[in-house]
């Protein structure tokens, strides 16, 4: 099913109402919030999947948090920082691009944190998550991936004009896809509590 097949028009205007009526009901109640973090090693992914969450819902009530690199103060700061800083309020909804878990992936492939900090930041990236539930913000993470040679297709694709403008970012992760994915799959196992799967 693609667009413009109307079963699948049909069954994306289900789910756009669902998210709609599921926001004005957080939103109305004003009981909880809700976080939605997209992470993972599919930046292209990632963006399109942002812009259909932001086109299908409602954005009154939603912000969109978008942690590039960290510059100036905030390079000095926590990963989780931004994250903490961005929390949603009751209420409301918070969509996190690149969250934490994807700052501590590049710090650890690019060596910039050894093995102990590495695992020490996943701790804290948990017990963010569980403050988060506690205190009534319902967390949906959602890791995107595609392969290595998924990668090495789009960077083949891509006009000289791409190629200079591809972030350190996509190399890096590249690098560790390339390395079987070890440090992406640390994070996603480490991070994937039975009450706050990716």
């Amino acid at each position: 099913m693609q667009n413009g097949d109307p079963e699948y028009e049909a069954q994306v205007a289900a789910v756009r109402h669902r998210l709609v009526a599921a926001q004005n009901r957080i939103q109305r109640e004003g009981s909880v919030a809700y976080a939605i973090t997209l992470g993972g090693d599919d930046r292209r992914g990632v963006h399109r999947l942002t812009n259909k969450l932001v086109e299908w819902m409602d954005a009154r009530n939603m912000d969109a948090a978008v942690h590039g690199r960290p510059r100036g103060d905030v390079r000095d700061l926590p990963p989780l920082y931004r994250m903490w800083r961005d929390c949603p309020a009751k209420g409301r909804g918070s969509i996190f691009v690149r969250p934490a878990s994807n700052q501590i992936l590049i710090d650890r492939i690019r060596g910039r944190s050894k093995r102990k900090q590495f695992e020490s930041q996943l701790d804290q990236m948990l017990r963010m998550e569980g403050t988060w539930a506690r205190e009534g913000i319902k967390v949906i993470k959602l890791w995107l991936t595609v392969s290595a040679k998924v990668h090495r297709q789009r960077r083949e694709t891509r006009t000289d004009l791409d190629r200079w403008r591809q972030k350190q970012y996509d190399r890096s992760i590249v690098k560790d896809l390339e390395e079987g994915g070890e440090i992406a799959a640390a994070i996603r196992e480490r991070t994937d509590p039975p009450d706050g799967p990716w």
